[in-house]
């Protein structure tokens, strides 16, 4: 099984780095049409990578001075003014060539990190699901890995869509409502994450702080209802994006038909309901749940240290220290994990932040190129985010390791006697407390 999951993994690499570099090519042809890129037009910063990547579609370039930007994933719209009649690639710190090849330079990135990152999380769900590694912190690490495979399913779709819709133009109409439903379920798979760290964030402060009592605590007594209400309602609250935007269509002077996003009619009309709902998504599901768990994390770190002082001074039986130790060992994996992966989406909120608050920091401003590079940078890192529970775990819980080594049949490339057998230390889940522990 290992074999054929490596090659399946080459091929998918070698796949898609045929299919990025043929949309590549085809940038400069479309481009040259005096035309902008979807994240361009959209004004991109928040949770989604679809605002993220450059789409070299055919949409007609937005005049210069005042222009009205969509702002797809943070779900607001904002009217941005130039501050010059020239060009915004004129000024500011960066220049324009720079931008260009730093983002030339990540768009390879990418290339690398995308089937890696959807690699070591299909490994993730494979492992998690063994019935060995089943308990209730299990089942929200597995939920988190399932909407992370769709999150990267999603990024390869828009690879694939950019090979087959240039020189089609009939069929660029159905790339913008590719991109719009995109743009939607990324950021609800991206925002619902957050609110399921946290409650598993909350139970690993509780292991550390009574560990002994941590069977009859639990916050949730049923993980995978939870899991589906928390994805379910961040869908239903941010449904209204899907109605915010309409595909609209241009001649141009050759006699070319394009296509391109504008806010919808209805949400003009209606644009004093939807500014709030914008603000309190952003809000509720982006800023707050990435500050509570920056909170969380610190107080962990806090809880585990005086852990460590206690512990020297109690005496305590075989059977507690024990029972202790796997609680404790459980929740610096759990740590490294969620401090990982907020470390890694923190670029991306700082970047939306900046561009909802700093005058000169946005497509139409003077710090244009450097917005469209930090904007790819921090995308880059959301990427790079699906990695921290595969590492964590594999580095910091011995469960981990050797349920994986069994499904992959890697123990005899790494010694059965460390792994696999009756000397090797236990590690186990136990059914009464419903909780996964490693040594």
């Amino acid at each position: 099984m290992s074999r054929v999951l490596w090659l399946a993994g080459c091929a998918y690499f070698l796949f898609v780095t045929a299919t990025t570099e043929a949309g590549t090519s085809s940038c400069g042809t479309l481009s040259s049409v005096s035309m902008t890129t979807f994240s361009e037009i959209t004004n991109g910063s928040g949770d989604s990578t679809a605002v993220g990547r450059r789409l070299s579609l055919t949409t007609p370039t937005p005049r210069q001075g005042k222009g009205t930007t969509p702002d797809f994933e943070n779900n607001t719209s904002t009217t941005k003014t130039s501050a010059e009649d020239r060009p915004p690639s004129d000024f500011g710190l960066m220049s324009a060539e720079t931008k260009d090849f730093a983002i030339n330079i990540l768009g390879i990135v990418s290339r690398v990190i995308l089937p890696l990152a959807l690699l070591v999380t299909v490994c993730n769900v494979v492992v998690f699901a063994q019935k060995s590694m089943r308990s209730s912190t299990s089942m929200y690490i597995l939920g988190l890995s399932v909407s992370q495979i769709f999150y990267l399913l999603l990024d390869i779709g828009y690879k694939l869509m950019m090979t087959t819709i240039v020189g089609e133009p009939s069929h660029k109409y159905g790339f913008y409502v590719y991109n719009i439903a995109f743009v939607y379920l990324t950021s609800v798979f991206r925002r619902a994450s957050y609110v399921v760290m946290c409650l598993v964030s909350t139970e690993r402060i509780y292991a550390i702080v009574r560990p002994l009592h941590v069977k009859t605590f639990v916050l949730v007594r049923h993980p995978l209802p939870f899991i589906c209400g928390s994805y379910l309602v961040t869908a239903c609250y941010h449904f209204y994006t899907l109605i915010k935007l309409d595909i609209k269509e241009t001649q141009l002077p050759h006699g070319e038909i394009i296509y391109y996003p504008a806010y919808s009619d209805f949400y003009t009309r209606n644009e004093h309901i939807f500014e709030p709902i914008d603000v309190s998504a952003k809000v509720l599901f982006s800023y707050l749940p990435l500050l509570l768990l920056t909170i969380l994390n610190l107080a962990t770190l806090f809880f585990l240290r005086r852990h460590n002082a206690t512990r020297q001074k109690m005496k305590t039986s075989s059977s507690s220290d024990q029972e202790v130790k796997r609680q404790r060992q459980m929740t610096v994996t759990i740590l490294g994990a969620t401090i990982g992966y907020v470390v890694l989406s923190l670029p991306l909120a700082v970047h939306s932040l900046f561009d909802n608050f700093h005058p000169l920091y946005h497509y139409w401003g003077r710090e244009r190129n450097i917005f469209l590079f930090f904007q790819d940078l921090s995308f880059q890192f959301i990427l790079l985010s699906c990695f921290t529970d595969f590492l964590s775990f594999l580095l910091l819980s011995s469960a981990y390791r050797r349920t994986f080594c069994n499904v992959f049949r890697l123990s005899r490339y790494f010694g059965k006697g460390r792994y696999v057998g009756e000397d090797t230390v236990a590690v186990s889940i136990s059914d009464s407390n419903n909780t996964l522990t490693s040594d």
